[in-house]
């Protein structure tokens, strides 16, 4: 009877048992499988983090420009209206008056460009800001309407700075009825 586990020791291919004749170098090959399934496992999670990070960059940018263009729309809202105030209406039976400071723009005004509106600065953010009287109309309940008349009034406030970002408010200010 030959020796098995001699020819087995030797190498001997004829010698192996026969169920593990095709089965040398798999478990290199399956260890090779596996690493490659989590290399490519690594390199879609780190995409898919620096996306989700530009995400988070570009919405925080576009809030800091929304809440700045809302902060001047609701500082320029406050100002109608108060006595030593810019936005006086000279003539309130004429509508759409654009009541904003025009003399100290560096280009002709276009109702529709907000880069052309004049500038103001909050807190050293800068904005754009249009204010425009509408119409007269009633008071509110509770307002003798022989006596008072509330005054309508647009306020856009924008910001420029990347990307254009516009908001827009109305107003109503109740004041003593003026002659017409």
């Amino acid at each position: 009877m030959p020796d098995v586990m001699a020819d087995y020791k030797g190498n001997n291919k004829a010698a192996m048992p026969p169920a593990r004749q095709n089965e040398e170098g798999f478990v290199l090959v399956a260890t090779l499988v596996i690493l490659m399934l989590l290399v490519v496992l690594g390199i879609s999670t780190t995409t898919n983090t620096n996306i989700e990070l530009q995400i988070a960059g570009n919405d925080k940018v576009y809030k800091q420009n929304f809440y700045q263009a809302e902060g001047g729309s609701y500082n320029e809202a406050g100002r109608v209206g108060v006595s030593s105030s810019p936005y006086q209406v000279s003539d309130p039976g004429t509508s759409n008056q654009i009541l904003s400071d025009l003399s100290n723009l560096a280009s002709p005004l276009v109702l529709n460009d907000p880069t052309t509106w004049p500038s103001s600065n909050l807190n050293q953010l800068s904005y754009n800001s249009l204010v425009t009287y509408l119409y007269a109309g009633s008071p509110p309940k509770g307002y003798d309407a022989s006596q008072f008349s509330g005054y309508n009034f647009r306020i856009d406030g924008a910001n420029v700075t990347n990307g254009t970002i516009v908001i827009e408010l109305g107003g109503n200010k109740v004041g003593v009825k003026s002659s017409m």
